[in-house]
């Protein structure tokens, strides 16, 4: 008997856990513009992001995450999942977006080496639900070996 109850306990304990996760949306995102650190030419061929959006217990954290970005001969593809939102101390730009810090690329080719930085996502995304807002801005913020840097800017629709 006893053992039974601490298999239901551990069940419902499992469940309440799972109960704490919801999901806020899935997004597309494409290069709009890169905004140069330095003295690098302008975004190349393609950006493209795909963003998983979740909240659990009261943070938003990106579940999974993929894309690339190609600008001048280099290119950084990225992939992975679970990484939590953690907010500016003091915003001074990006006041109303969620930053994810080290949105780094998993494979980098090119003159460079590694490509890291941090995403930051607009906040409207929770609009996006009843598609009282159809679009949000999501900025990259990036340095990439010795001379690469600066922001790759993305409009962002829902995915489907």
């Amino acid at each position: 008997m006893k053992k039974l109850l601490v298999v239901l306990f551990l069940m419902a304990a499992g469940l309440a856990q799972a109960a704490n996760r919801e999901f806020v949306v899935s997004l597309e995102c494409k290069g709009t513009a890169f905004r140069p650190g330095s003295f690098q030419e302008g975004l190349g061929d393609s950006a493209a992001l795909f963003l998983s959006i979740v909240n659990i217990d009261g943070k938003i954290q990106l579940e999974e995450y993929g894309g690339n970005v190609y600008s001048g001969g280099y290119y950084g593809i990225f992939h992975g999942k679970d990484l939590v939102e953690k907010p500016f101390q003091r915003a001074s730009k990006y006041k109303n977006h969620y930053r994810f810090q080290d949105f780094d690329a998993a494979f980098t080719a090119g003159a460079e080496s590694g490509m890291w930085g941090y995403l930051v996502v607009n906040k409207d995304i929770h609009k996006m639900r009843d598609s009282s807002v159809k679009e949000v801005d999501a900025h990259y913020v990036f340095q990439a070996g010795d001379h690469m840097g600066g922001t790759v800017d993305f409009a962002c629709s829902r995915s489907w």
